[in-house]
C-alpha cells in the first residue's frame, strides 16, 4: 500500500483533500469519521461491498459521479439575445450523482432550489415524489456579484451556455437537480 500511495504523490493528497470536501452520506450507518482512504485498497465504481461499509470520505456516493460534457455543433436558440456558443471548444454540462442500479438522486435540498423550470418537478421524478416548486427569486447569476466574481460570471457566460433558455436558468437547474445531493461542493 505504501508504495502505491507514494507513487501517487501530490496527486493523491489533492484527491484526498477533494474527497473530504465533497462528502455526501446517502446511506444509513456510514461513518463520516473513518477517513482511511489512503490506507485502503481503491474502491471502484459500483463495488460489491455493502454500502454501509463504504467510507464516505473516499467515495462521493455508492455508485459514483457522472461527468457529462457537451460539444458545441448547434445553436443556442437565443442568438438574438446575445447568447452565442463558444467556437472550437467544449464545456461541462453537469456532474451528477449516480447509483449502481441506474437510479440517481435529484432535488435533494429544497432549501437550495434555484431551478426556474424543474424537470421532472418531483424529487424522485415520479408522481408520488415531493413537489419541486419553480424558483422565482433573483437571477442565480447575481449570486456572484457580492463576491466581486465578475470574472467567473463572464467565464460561465462564455463557456457554460444553455440551450433554449437563459444561462442563469440552466445554472440553477444544474445546481438544484444535480448538486444539491452533495453535502459539500
Amino acid at each position: 500500500m505504501r508504495a502505491a500511495f507514494s507513487k501517487a504523490g501530490a496527486g493523491a493528497g489533492a484527491a484526498a483533500l477533494l474527497a473530504t470536501a465533497a462528502n455526501a452520506q446517502l446511506y444509513p450507518d456510514q461513518s463520516p469519521l473513518n477517513h482511511t482512504c489512503q490506507l485502503q485498497e481503491p474502491l471502484l465504481s459500483c463495488p460489491s461491498q455493502d454500502p454501509s461499509k463504504v467510507d464516505s470520505c473516499c467515495v462521493e456516493t455508492f455508485g459514483g459521479l457522472v461527468l457529462s460534457t457537451q460539444f458545441w455543433n448547434t445553436y443556442t436558440g437565443r442568438e438574438s439575445e446575445g447568447q452565442f456558443l463558444p467556437t472550437d471548444t467544449w464545456t461541462l454540462h453537469g456532474l451528477w450523482p449516480d447509483f449502481c442500479n441506474g437510479s440517481y438522486t435529484q432535488y435533494c435540498d429544497l432549501t437550495r432550489q434555484y431551478d426556474p423550470i424543474p424537470s421532472p418537478n418531483t424529487t424522485n421524478g415520479l408522481p408520488n415524489g415531493t413537489f419541486v416548486p419553480p424558483y422565482n427569486g433573483s437571477n442565480i447569476g447575481t449570486f456572484l456579484e457580492p463576491f466581486g466574481r465578475y470574472d467567473l460570471l463572464e467565464y460561465m457566460n462564455t463557456y457554460w451556455i444553455a440551450w433554449q433558455q437563459d444561462n442563469p436558468g440552466f445554472w440553477g437547474h444544474e445546481f438544484s437537480k444535480a448538486s444539491s445531493p452533495h453535502r459539500r461542493l
